[in-house]
Order: C-alpha cells, then structure tokens, then sequence
C-alpha cells in the first residue's frame, strides 16, 4: 500500500510539473491607438511545436488576454506570419504555412468599456498554393 501511494505521489508531481509553464514564449504587440494585437508563441516541453494566440486588448493592458472573445486565432507552427491594421478596427492576419485551429472574423473587448468594441479580421494565407509549372512540347 505504501509503495502505490509513493507511486501516485511522484505521479501527481510529475504530472504538475509537466503541466506548468512553457519552456519558451513571447509576445509581440502591434499597437493601434487605443488598442493592439498581441501575438504570443509558446512552445512546451522542447516540443518543437511553436503554439500561436492572437488576441485584441487595450493598449494599457499588461496580461495577454483571457477571454476567448479577445483572441482571433489559435494554431501552431506558422511561417511568415504578419499581423497588421488596416483600420481602426480591421486587422489583417496573413502566413506562408502553418496550421489554424481556430480562427474568428471577430473579436470583442467589452471589460471597463460600457458598450463591447467589435474588431473584424481577416485570413490571408499563402499555403499549397505553390506555383503551377507549364510542362515542356514534347
């Protein structure tokens, strides 16, 4: 009985360590008066995979953002990934390649605002879409 308990005790730690923070992360802001998208990247465990959130938040936020109706896109593993406003409240979101798990046209910021602020995205993406090559007369 002692060695089961010993044996779930070192379990629980390894799996509470396991879960803890990233092994690598950063966030990049692009800012737009009031407002700014950030784009955090976080890779776990030396995985090699590099997951990717972007969110709207005020400008004076200093926490990337938690609610769900803040963030636009969800993936990992992106190449020449670029985010950029075209407008007050239009982002562009454009990359070579990579993997989008979830992805909102939209995004609302409605803490300490009396009425929601609605941000619209769209999706640029340049994958498989590789040149077509004119085969030679034979």
């Amino acid at each position: 009985m002692q060695k089961l308990q010993l044996f779930l005790a070192c379990a629980l730690l390894l799996a509470t360590a396991s879960c803890a923070k990233p092994t690598e992360e950063s966030v990049t802001e692009v800012k737009n008066g009031n407002f700014k998208v950030e784009v955090r990247s976080q890779e776990f465990h030396h995985s090699g995979v590099r997951n990717v959130d972007i969110c709207i938040a005020d400008a004076s936020s200093i926490e990337f953002p938690r609610d769900k109706s803040q963030c636009l896109l969800h993936g990992f593993d992106f190449s020449g990934l670029t985010v950029k406003w075209l407008s007050e409240r239009n982002i562009e979101i454009s990359f070579s390649c990579g993997r989008v798990l979830r992805f909102s046209n939209f995004a609302v910021i409605s803490k300490h605002h009396p009425l929601p602020i609605e941000f619209y995205a769209t999706l640029d993406d340049e994958c498989n879409t590789a040149p077509t090559r004119a085969s030679a007369p034979e």
